[in-house]
């Protein structure tokens, strides 16, 4: 893939529509915050409630902001949505997503992520 291939892409795509995934992006990350707060004193069930609405508002939050930029790209073809797949895209997606905030909770040492960036 070519660096003018690549920008062409993202010339193609309407800037209302990038600023509206940017936006859906930047709600997700908020909510992904209000969510982990407070995850250092949870009981056991909070937490694994917590990985589950982490791992659902991050896999729909990433597969809706590419969904939204996606509206937005005008290429010179005809674009088509399957709904099968649509709805198998944002299951993956969960799926995907999910793993990350399962491994972390299910460990019995549960430090902060940030303690291993440096002295």
């Amino acid at each position: 893939m070519s660096i003018p291939i690549f920008l062409g892409g993202i010339f193609a795509t309407k800037l209302n529509f990038i600023l509206a995934a940017a936006g859906v992006c930047v709600i997700m990350a908020v909510t992904l915050i209000l969510i982990w707060r407070n995850i250092d004193h949870a009981t056991e069930a909070q937490r694994k409630r917590a990985g589950f609405w982490t791992a659902l508002v991050a896999g729909v939050g990433v597969w809706a902001t590419h969904f939204v930029a996606m509206l937005g790209y005008r290429p010179d073809m005809a674009l088509t949505y399957n709904l099968e797949v649509t709805l198998l895209s944002i299951v993956a997606g969960f799926v995907c997503v999910s793993a990350c905030p399962s491994v972390w909770l299910s460990r019995s040492n549960r430090e902060p992520i940030w303690e291993g960036l440096g002295p």
